[in-house]
């Protein structure tokens, strides 16, 4: 999602230092997973750890809309 991310964005954000602290902190605002504990190679779903339990639909869409939100903050932010 990331990588997605920055493809969208201007160069500058896309390569700012805070871009992926920013993401980071957005994707795990909700869920209770340390920002400081996820890379940008970190899968959005992962049974051996703490995103496990995200196992059920309607919270893992509440993931996907939350991140979604994020992105668009992201690119509203990155386009001023």
């Amino acid at each position: 999602m990331f990588r997605s991310l920055q493809s969208r964005l201007p160069a500058d954000a896309a390569n700012a230092p805070d871009t992926w602290d920013r993401f980071a902190a957005a994707l795990t605002h909700d869920t209770g997973v340390d920002p400081m504990t996820i890379t940008p190679d970190s899968p959005l779903l992962d049974e051996g750890s703490s995103w496990r339990g995200l196992g059920n639909l309607s919270r893992m869409m509440g993931v996907l809309l939350i991140a979604s939100a994020a992105i668009i903050v992201l690119l509203v932010l990155a386009l001023r």
